[in-house]
């Protein structure tokens, strides 16, 4: 995806909108973690239709994923 494309399918997405100062036109200095983990869990949990009709493109995924210690102590800590 072009950069574009990838900033339009970013703020489609509640996490930026409710970020996003519409007065003002500047977003804040970060999207909340809380509801970026909110947002994509509800995404994954959702029904069949809810998460069929999501716009993010479905890559093939390998079905092993390796992380670093760093980075898996880093996302245990979110969910």
């Amino acid at each position: 995806m072009s950069g574009d494309e990838l900033e339009a399918l970013s703020h489609s997405e509640r996490p930026w909108r409710e970020s996003y100062n519409g007065q003002t036109g500047i977003a804040s200095n970060a999207i909340p973690n809380e509801l970026i983990k909110s947002y994509y869990s509800d995404l994954m949990c959702g029904d069949s239709h809810t998460v069929e009709s999501h716009h993010v493109p479905r890559f093939p995924v390998s079905p092993k994923i390796v992380v670093s210690d760093d980075d898996f102590s880093w996302l245990e800590s979110i969910l």
